[in-house]
């Protein structure tokens, strides 16, 4: 019963589901060469089962249309082990600053 509760209690304030599949995340966004850096990293579960990840990735060179498609499927490729039920990501080019930094 106190389990239950907890695990409710952790939906309501939108708790990260899993520290380790948000760390291994980070790490699988962190290994691209075109990603040098992120932030905003938010990671959160709907029910205990569907999950939500928002990120924004910095990246090493600017890309063109294409290059960027090929990215963006990459990405969604590796992401696909985690079942995420939802993904925003947003991909920031060098010198870019991020319009949401000076609100962390």
């Amino acid at each position: 019963m106190v389990k239950n509760i907890r695990e409710t209690l952790k939906l309501f304030l939108q708790a990260t589901p899993n520290e380790p599949m948000q760390k291994e995340v980070e790490q699988v966004l962190r290994a691209f060469q075109e990603v040098s850096d992120l932030h905003h990293l938010h990671f959160w579960s709907l029910d205990g089962e569907h999950h939500v990840l928002t990120v924004h990735l910095t990246l090493t060179v600017m890309l063109g249309g294409e290059e960027m498609i090929a990215l963006k499927s990459k990405i969604s490729d590796q992401l696909q082990q985690y079942k995420l039920a939802h993904t925003t990501i947003e991909l920031e080019l060098p010198g870019e600053n991020c319009r949401d930094l000076s609100n962390t």
